[in-house]
């Protein structure tokens, strides 16, 4: 048997092309596996339904601690998710009073960042990254899990993790994952084949699920007062109306295809005319371009149970001009499209007869509202009802309660949105584009950059050479889907695949 020194293992000179510089590399691997890069693919196939459920929740109980600490948060190649303090006035009513208060709320946001920079780290001395959370939510696994992985093994796990959500919001448009803080939106603006081109391109946020109230003081209080119609209070704010409208309803339904003598055979004379006034909004901060108001008055008498609250409808216009030349003719040419957005507005509140109308419900024209325009899906052809944010609560009139609401005009893929999604997710979208409240005639759907709506893949996409990936669209309530992990777990394994 021969004796002696064991041989040397062999060591190699290696350039790292990368980073351009030279290490020594022995025959064994320097870092094991669990040091190194994960993607979603990998996250998928090394966890399990349970262990990723365990993580998720980790994961968001771990955010909403930073987040409530007013401390940043890195999703690492993701993004930032940055707390803050926002400041406003909110009106409530009490024992037959106004109240204004203002208030301090935390709020979470959403800074796309794929890497922390030095710009970054002195704005947000007290950024949280990968280690600092996951030394926090390492605790808060279940012992099964801690005796299985080390805290090393759970940080590469929630990059992971933290990947899969990425995609999920880059390739879907949304996901549900943090549900703790709330629901991430991503507005495509979709160049090239690859995800990391689409999250280049894509205008992501976040629905602020948290509102924490810090901080309130009383303005003031008042005893709210009883209009002696739905216009005394748009008089007092803005003057005396430009012009008072009556809509002729069986007119207009009938331009609308709607069969004019069986509407008159159904309704009194009483109920064939709708009154409205339109109000001059001065420019402000907050509207820099004029806009005219109509407001109903008198539909809140059609309510069918005297228990059920009232309603009037609100239609904002932006106007272009307003010089006192012009002003009558922008009035005149806006009429049109606010008699048939207020007339579909009267058809939804028909509809609601047996129930209580409220924001979120919206209705096709199936043709523009503008007289004369082309119908395609980016141009303005149904309306979608929203909360009117100037007056937001119920008034009294006549020995009754009654509340305004927001007619705006949307688009035929908004309205498809809106049915794929949920009529939430459709009114955060407007707001974050600030289309919430004042409808402009002329502009375009908040999806035209898009290739296609963002919405759920039912099926893994076909791919070639020359084609992106086409979503497959179904009739499906989708919210109660959104909230199945089982179906999230089968679309992520879909998205992985890519």
């Amino acid at each position: 048997m021969k004796t002696g020194t064991p041989p040397k293992r062999k060591t190699v000179l290696s350039r790292d092309r990368n980073k351009n510089r030279i290490h020594l590399r022995t025959g064994q691997k320097r870092r094991s596996r669990l040091e190194k890069k994960i993607n979603s693919k990998e996250y998928l196939s090394e966890t399990t339904t349970g262990e990723r459920e365990q993580l998720r929740g980790a994961l968001n109980t771990g955010l909403l601690y930073f987040i409530n600490a007013e401390r940043p948060v890195h999703l690492e190649k993701f993004g930032l998710l940055i707390p803050s303090l926002q400041e406003h006035c909110s009106s409530y009513e009490h024992e037959g009073k106004i109240v204004i208060r203002k208030e301090a709320k935390l709020q979470v946001s959403f800074e796309k960042c794929s890497e922390l920079i030095p710009y970054q780290r002195e704005k947000f001395p007290s950024v949280v990254e990968t280690q600092e959370l996951v030394q926090y939510l390492y605790a808060l696994l279940p012992l099964s899990m801690q005796i299985q992985y080390t805290e090393k093994m759970i940080r590469r796990l929630i990059r992971g993790l933290i990947q899969s959500i990425r995609n999920e919001v880059v390739v879907d448009g949304f996901s549900g994952q943090l549900s703790a803080l709330g629901e991430l939106f991503a507005l495509h603006n979709r160049q090239g084949t690859e995800i990391n081109d689409w999250f280049a391109g894509a205008d992501i946020l976040i629905s602020n699920r948290i509102e924490m109230l810090r901080h309130a003081s009383i303005q003031s209080h008042f005893r709210q007062p009883t209009l002696t119609n739905a216009w005394e209070i748009f008089e007092a704010s803005y003057g005396a109306p430009l012009s008072h409208i009556t809509i002729d309803l069986a007119e207009e339904l009938g331009k609308l295809g709607y069969d004019k003598e069986f509407f008159e055979a159904h309704y009194g004379s009483s109920e064939t005319k709708l009154k409205i006034a339109a109000f001059l909004q001065p420019q402000n901060t907050l509207s820099p371009s004029p806009v005219i108001l109509f407001c109903t008055n008198g539909l809140r008498f059609q309510s069918p149970n005297e228990t059920e609250l009232g309603h009037e409808f609100v239609f904002q216009l932006r106007v272009l001009d307003t010089n006192h030349g012009e002003l009558k003719s922008e009035l005149a040419s806006s009429l049109p499209l606010a008699k048939r957005a207020i007339t579909l507005a009267w058809i939804l509140h028909q509809s609601f007869q047996q129930k209580n109308l409220t924001a979120g419900c919206g209705l096709s024209a199936d043709m523009p509202l503008l007289s004369g325009g082309m119908r395609d899906k980016g141009s303005l052809s149904g309306i979608f009802l929203t909360r009117f944010t100037s007056i937001p609560n119920a008034q009294k009139c006549d020995a009754t309660s009654f509340q305004y609401l927001n007619v705006l005009g949307v688009t035929d893929d908004e309205l498809r949105f809106s049915e794929l999604r949920s009529s939430e997710h459709l009114s955060l979208l407007l707001k974050y584009k600030n289309m919430d409240q004042v409808t402009h005639p002329q502009r375009r759907s908040i999806f035209h950059k898009s290739n296609d709506i963002p919405t759920y893949y039912d099926a893994p996409p076909e791919r070639d050479s020359s084609s992106e990936r086409t979503p497959v669209l179904e009739s499906a309530a989708v919210p109660e889907r959104a909230k199945s992990y089982l179906h999230q777990e089968e679309k992520m394994t879909q998205i992985a695949s890519l």
